[in-house]
């Protein structure tokens, strides 16, 4: 009977996970100050304070600015952790451009780091992860990816990558970074080394030391 119990279970939990429809992180550029209207619901002006996570499939975005609105033709985003979405006002057309975005992970050490400076040093990654059409992964996604962090620390470290280092493509760079001689009293005068770690190919792109 358990055995039968547990077959059943484990059935009904694959067919739960099958019904759950695909999601995407989609970070999305356009006019400031329009509205940004997807599907047919509202979801604020731009720039969202937040990049919603939408459903895989066809979806229709219009913006609207002022008198002007527009509407783009169906547009299909693709079975991906995350992409990028540049939306153009051109007279009563809207242009919808896609790209597919790298996710980037980061370390950060040590634990004990100040609040205020481990948050001033994540926004200014977030921002620069941008601006290179990246994106830096959000706090729970970074929670669970993080488990592999012995696997990681032996590759950045060591040059130890023989494993594979995720089992997915949604990450596509670790960023080490290691703050020295940081406090609450010397913020301005620690040293930092950051490394740029390739997931997919595990080759080092970068690494860079200096004090801060």
């Amino acid at each position: 009977m358990r055995k039968l119990l547990l077959v059943a279970l484990l059935s009904l939990l694959s067919m739960r996970a099958e019904a759950q429809p695909a999601t995407l992180e989609l970070a999305i550029n356009g006019p400031l100050g329009a509205l940004l209207v997807m599907d047919g619901q509202a979801f604020g002006k731009l720039p969202l304070p937040v990049n919603p996570v939408v459903r895989v499939g066809p979806h229709r975005f219009r913006l609207e600015l002022g008198k002007q609105s527009a509407e783009s033709d169906t547009l299909n985003l693709p079975d991906s952790s995350h992409a990028e979405l540049n939306l153009t006002l051109a007279g009563s057309s809207l242009i919808a451009v896609l790209r597919i975005t790298d996710g980037l992970l980061m370390l950060m050490e040590p634990d004990t780091l100040p609040t205020a400076l481990r948050s001033s040093i994540t926004t200014a990654v977030a921002a620069a992860a941008r601006r290179e059409h990246s994106v830096l992964l959000g706090t729970d996604k970074q929670a669970t990816l993080l488990r592999r962090q012995l696997v990681l620390t032996r590759c950045i470290d060591r040059g130890d990558c023989h494993e594979s280092l995720f089992q997915n493509a949604q990450v596509s760079y670790v960023l080490s970074l290691r703050i020295e001689n940081a406090d609450s009293s010397s913020a301005g005068s620690c040293r930092l080394r950051a490394i740029l770690l390739d997931a997919r190919t595990r080759d080092l792109s970068a690494q860079e030391e200096e004090p801060r």
